[in-house]
């Protein structure tokens, strides 16, 4: 059994392992909600051999474009691809297999002083008609609005596959009350993980009571599709608030601080460490290779048939609305260099710095905030796609 063979079979024997109760679907829940932005497959891949992953990349990203290395010995994370000579592997590392003398990476948080702006945003922002200061119900509601809208489309796929699994038992009633409760626990769950609240205290193993009955590539392939696409939508939301405070309470701390940094010996720093916005990176079901990207840490395999369980394999990994990759922001690291400068420029102008004859600390300080705030964005950019 070759590479290919090898971690096709591991697709087919973990996406059986994670819907066989209620525990192992909570489990697989805790990578996801951090590997949001990738795609159902690579999630169960990423579980499979990394569950504990918060941060994944290229080889090419974390060296090239995040000045980061790879630790020595450390092993990739194989996800299948589709390219144009046929199927290959490619690979992505955690960021705790990097290392680097720069500011660590880190990923978004919520802590219980962000509750209530993020409360107030949600429910601007997903028009709740409750009125509630418990983060937990709110993102309660937010799952059941998600799901009631879009519960419709995903229960016209899951029909069409009842036939070869355990729900060809069941009334079409029952499958719908089914499959509308494993999303909105399935989202609730990972909302809740995500921001750091305790979903001990909300939830256990009999809330995902029938994950068993989705046995069949087919069947959990419509899930797990569902709960990436709906996670996705709410937890890029909720990170883009995230990121905000965190950016707004530096900026205090900064303004607080303004009188120790004139004590401060290395010129530039401005007493603070801002926190990255940084996410996992966006791609196909079984992705696709685009024209142009280096392809030298593939395995690439012509021969389609070396894919273990073929067809089902294929179903599995189709996305309900994502069909194509998004081209990265920049393809070199030049490209990365016009473009800060470009945004530096654009930044100067709509928050001019002090005259820097007339003080110089200040004009350091306000320069180190714009170029902060200029590479977040493209390191988001450049991760995210």
């Amino acid at each position: 059994m070759n590479k290919l063979e090898y971690i096709s079979s591991l697709l087919e024997e973990t996406s059986q392992k994670i819907t066989h109760d209620g525990t192992s679907w909570m489990k697989f829940l805790d990578t996801t909600c951090y590997m949001f932005k990738y795609s159902f497959t690579d999630q169960i891949l990423i579980h499979a051999q990394r569950p504990d992953a918060t941060v994944c990349a290229s080889f090419d990203t974390w060296n090239n474009r995040m000045g980061r290395w790879i630790k020595k010995g450390s092993k990739g994370i194989a996800l299948i691809q589709e390219t144009r000579y046929g199927y290959g592997l490619r690979y992505v590392f955690d960021v705790s297999d990097t290392e680097s003398n720069k500011k660590p990476v880190r990923t978004w948080s919520i802590d219980e002083s962000m509750h209530d702006v993020v409360i107030e945003q949600l429910s601007n922002e997903f028009k709740l008609d409750i009125k509630s200061t418990n983060l937990e119900e709110v993102l309660t509601h937010v799952s059941k609005q998600l799901v009631e809208g879009s519960y419709s489309d995903y229960l016209i796929q899951l029909n069409k596959f009842i036939d070869d699994s355990s729900l060809m038992l069941y009334g079409e009633h029952e499958i719908k009350q089914l499959l509308v409760r494993l999303m909105e626990n399935s989202l609730s769950y990972a909302l809740m993980k995500r921001c750091q609240l305790d979903t001990n205290l909300y939830f256990d193993e009999e809330d995902f009571n029938g994950i068993e009955l989705l046995d069949t590539p087919d069947t959990i392939g419509v899930l797990g599709n569902a709960h990436r696409d709906m996670s996705d939508e709410v937890l890029s939301k909720i990170g883009v608030i995230a990121r905000d405070l965190i950016k707004n309470q530096n900026r205090t701390f900064e303004k607080s601080s303004e009188k120790l940094d004139n004590e401060v010996e290395n010129k530039g720093e401005g007493g603070i460490t801002d926190e990255h916005n940084i996410q996992s990176g966006r791609g196909l079901s079984v992705s696709k290779s685009q024209d142009g990207q280096n392809e030298d840490n593939w395995e690439i395999r012509n021969d389609a048939s070396s894919l273990s369980q073929g067809e089902s394999a294929r179903t599995l990994v189709r996305s309900h609305e994502q069909e194509s990759i998004e081209h990265t922001l920049a393809t070199n690291s030049s490209g990365s260099e016009m473009m800060m400068e470009q945004l530096m420029e654009q930044m100067l102008i709509k928050n001019p710095a002090p005259d820097k004859k007339t003080n110089q600390m200040a004009w350091v300080g306000h320069m180190n905030s714009l170029k902060e705030q200029v590479e977040e964005i493209i390191l988001t950019q450049l991760i995210y796609n």
